[in-house]
């Protein structure tokens, strides 16, 4: 159920919002229903691991029905109270899960962000755990700043981070970096690993990092709660993770209504 300020919050949003949701990658299908039953469905026929990455990935060769495509696999599923990093960070309620993958998926699809790939609950070798598509990139987004490589179409790459930014506050993503951001042909940004996302925290990561927010996300978000989120990622999150999206979606909504107020919406709201 609605809190009176988080309706107040949504109906002030819908004034500011006139845009219509729509995928943002456009260069290669990453998502559908397509995609799912392939994932669910093909035989996995290979297996390499995969060197970037902490969690043991695979990726894995797939075939269906004469078609073949990648994916990658992931099994890791660890929870601490405590972690302690090497290099003396220490971190609550930490973990590390390949729910927390399929989640990013399901609610990505909620809120019409379009920009992680296709990602399906899968058994390979006893093991349980996600597949993702594995999809077409030039480069991560780690090469790009290594090379100084010139952006073929910097509105677009600067909106698409901007909503990057957005998404991993939304579902408190502590493992954001510069190689799990892949960049296409096209230079649009395509948002993979997210096996580290999803804390209970009620607080926004990075706020500072929401300067600028998309006016198409705004909409999207405002159509998540409990309902929708039980259905398409309760089995993957428990009730504190749910709650916790929802909490942050809020102050999300009110960082907007505050900076549209403060700078007007041209300024504060990108498409």
């Amino acid at each position: 159920m609605l809190t009176k300020r988080t309706a107040l919050l949504l109906s002030i949003l819908f004034l500011l919002i006139s845009v219509v949701v729509t995928a943002q990658v456009q260069s290669q299908v990453i998502q559908g229903e397509d995609l799912e039953n392939f994932l669910r469905k093909a035989d996995i026929v290979d297996s390499k691991g995969i060197s970037i990455g902490i969690t043991g990935p695979k990726k894995v060769t797939m075939v269906l029905n004469g078609q073949t495509r990648f994916g990658v696999f992931k099994s890791i599923d660890e929870y601490k109270d405590l972690m302690k990093y090497e290099d003396g960070r220490v971190e609550m309620n930490f973990q590390d899960s390949w729910k927390g993958e399929i989640a990013a998926y399901e609610i990505d699809k909620i809120i019409g962000l379009g920009m992680v790939p296709a990602t399906v609950e899968r058994t390979y070798k006893g093991a349980h755990g996600s597949v993702q598509f594995f999809v077409d990139s030039i480069m991560s987004e780690a090469e790009h700043k290594s090379k100084k490589a010139e952006v073929g179409n910097q509105d677009l790459f600067n909106e698409m981070m901007y909503k990057t930014r957005l998404f991993d506050n939304l579902i408190y993503n502590t493992d954001r970096n510069l190689q799990n951001l892949l960049i296409t042909k096209d230079w649009e940004l395509i948002l993979i690993d997210h096996s580290r996302a999803f804390r209970p925290s009620t607080a926004l990561k990075s706020p500072k990092d929401l300067e600028k927010i998309s006016r198409s996300l705004l909409e999207g978000i405002t159509r998540l709660n409990q309902k929708n989120l039980t259905e398409k990622a309760g089995k993957y999150l428990p009730k504190p993770q749910i709650d916790g999206i929802l909490k942050r979606r809020d102050q999300i909504l009110a960082i907007a209504k505050k900076q549209a107020a403060q700078k007007g919406e041209n300024v504060a709201l990108l498409p």
